[in-house]
């Protein structure tokens, strides 16, 4: 089963030679709640995202209280943090920021408004690289099994990401705290960010209401 580079994900669908063909292998999935996603609220932005033109959204925010309407040019689908996004220029804001396609409660094609090109997403070309260590508070063979774990050469790893979806990747490692707070302590996984000021400043000067 082990005889090339994988993942376990791809591994497990493999079955030993001598395996029975009738008995299923003991592999036990979990279904977190899922992020709800009404087909008919979505189509013209998502139409919207591939013909890149702009549509007319009322989206309700984490961050206010009653729905808005927004007029918005999407131009990429992203799924991070266990849910769909749309990576879109919002024209009331002048900036490209994050739609979560499961709070957009209608949107509607607007064939006669100019669309704004994607290239001027500043945040989207940009890369940031991500410097992943062993936490320092584990004992040293810890951190050679964390190391040998997440890939790490000579105890580093470092991920090359977009700026927009340096949050996501903050999240989804359980760090965003952490960096944010700039305090190690509160990592709630095994692995610390060596270059987490650089990281705090990126992520700061892109956080902001969507």
């Amino acid at each position: 089963m082990f005889d090339v580079p994988s993942s376990l994900d791809d591994l497990w669908l493999t079955k030993f030679p001598d395996a029975r063909p009738d008995e299923p292998l003991s592999v036990e999935l979990l279904a977190p709640p899922e992020h709800r996603i009404e087909p008919d609220n979505v189509r013209a932005l998502l139409a919207a995202t591939e013909l890149r033109g702009s549509c007319r959204l009322k989206y309700q925010s984490m961050t206010s209280t009653e729905a808005s309407e927004r007029v918005v040019c999407p131009h990429t689908v992203v799924k991070a943090s266990g849910r769909y996004h749309v990576r879109a220029f919002d024209f009331s804001r002048k900036r490209f920021i994050d739609f979560s396609l499961s709070r957009v409660l209608v949107s509607d094609s607007l064939p006669d408004h100019a669309p704004l090109p994607a290239t001027l997403d500043d945040d989207w070309h940009k890369t940031v690289e991500v410097e992943f260590v062993p936490h320092p508070r584990l004992s040293p063979t810890q951190r050679s099994t964390i190391a040998r774990e997440y890939g790490m050469k000579q105890g580093l790893s470092v991920i090359a990401v977009r700026r927009a979806m340096l949050f996501y990747l903050l999240d989804e490692m359980r760090l965003l705290k952490a960096i944010r707070g700039q305090d190690a302590d509160l990592a709630d996984v095994p692995v610390w960010v060596k270059n987490s000021k650089h990281i705090r400043d990126a992520l700061a000067s892109m956080e902001g209401d969507n």
